[in-house]
């Protein structure tokens, strides 16, 4: 059961979701695998629409939003149920098959399913944001290996997204250009943080990156919304994701990472000031007792320095 509550003194909503920790440690049947979709609630979505499926989508078993706990009542304390829902995006049919290995047209089969899964919840008043997301490694989160994302969908924007929001808006006011579109010409003109391009996309180290070799996507073409790209967009995409992953398998040796999809918010005309885009975070290092108490990043790794070793592995 879920239900959310508000820190009243740094303003930061937390989701209290007790269902969680009844996720499995060990499976003896992956239930993401074909001929065991019994295993999972029923599907939501199946791409191709017939028995040899090559993406499917279900509920998740053990939500972060979905199912609406007792909220606190207090005269102090805030709270609200936790409203929303939570999706399994089944990459591919096969077990050990890496994202970064998938046929370059299955890829782009899993992007068209989080574009659908945007829309869908867009058309919904009360969902504020659709975060899609993907665990990779224990590490990481993954409680199962067969590959996976997630799309949680809730009544309120994530306090990340609200700073990217807020501070773009800001800089569009005061220069009437996109900070977005700013940064990406920043890295255009060094180059020395650049990984790899495309006809659509840009892949680079952030000048300030938080941990050794996060990497941002990012369109080229000014646009809020992942949902209103084209396909030929998505192709680009697909190619570009895949490019990053690989080099960072062949960097790394295959590390568990995290990557979330940033987009424009529901019922908010970000369509000036925004830039959806991917951000890939291997798991590297460790949060200690300075960055948790004080919210600085240590990275102990200089951006164009992992920028160079991530061009050379391509």
């Amino acid at each position: 059961m879920s239900h959310l509550r508000k820190d009243p003194l740094v303003k930061r909503w937390v989701v209290v979701a007790t269902k969680r920790r009844h996720r499995p440690r060990k499976v003896e049947e992956c239930p993401f695998c074909p001929g065991n979709e019994g295993l999972t609630p029923p599907e939501v979505l199946r791409i191709p629409e017939k028995k040899d499926w090559q993406v499917r989508v279900v509920p998740n078993l053990f939500p972060i939003l979905g199912d609406h706990g007792e909220t606190t009542r207090s005269p102090f304390y805030r709270s609200r149920p936790g409203k929303g829902f939570h999706e399994i995006i089944i990459e591919t049919p096969l077990h050990n098959r890496h994202i970064a290995e998938l046929e370059l047209n299955n890829l782009k089969l899993v992007l068209d399913t989080y574009q659908h899964r945007l829309r869908e919840f867009n058309d919904l008043s009360w969902i504020r944001y659709t975060l899609i997301f993907k665990n990779y490694g224990r590490r990481a989160g993954a409680s199962l290996k067969h590959s996976h994302s997630q799309v949680v969908a809730m009544p309120l924007l994530p306090k990340r997204v609200a700073e990217e929001l807020t501070s773009a808006k800001a800089y569009y006011r005061r220069h009437r250009r996109c900070l977005f579109c700013q940064i990406i010409a920043e890295e255009k003109e060094t180059e020395d943080r650049i990984i790899v391009s495309n006809r659509h996309y840009l892949a680079f180290v952030p000048y300030a990156a938080r941990i050794p070799y996060e990497i941002w996507i990012m369109p080229i073409r000014h646009q809020a919304y992942f949902d209103r790209v084209s396909d030929d967009e998505k192709f680009a995409f697909a190619e570009i994701i895949q490019s990053c992953l690989k080099r960072l398998v062949k960097v790394l040796d295959d590390p568990p990472f995290n990557f979330f999809l940033h987009t424009g918010p529901n019922h908010l005309d970000a369509g000036d000031y925004y830039h959806y885009h991917l951000v890939i975070m291997p798991v590297t290092t460790i949060l200690g007792g300075f960055e948790l108490g004080s919210g600085f990043y240590v990275n102990q790794s200089l951006a164009e320095e992992d920028a160079q070793r991530l061009r050379e592995a391509g």
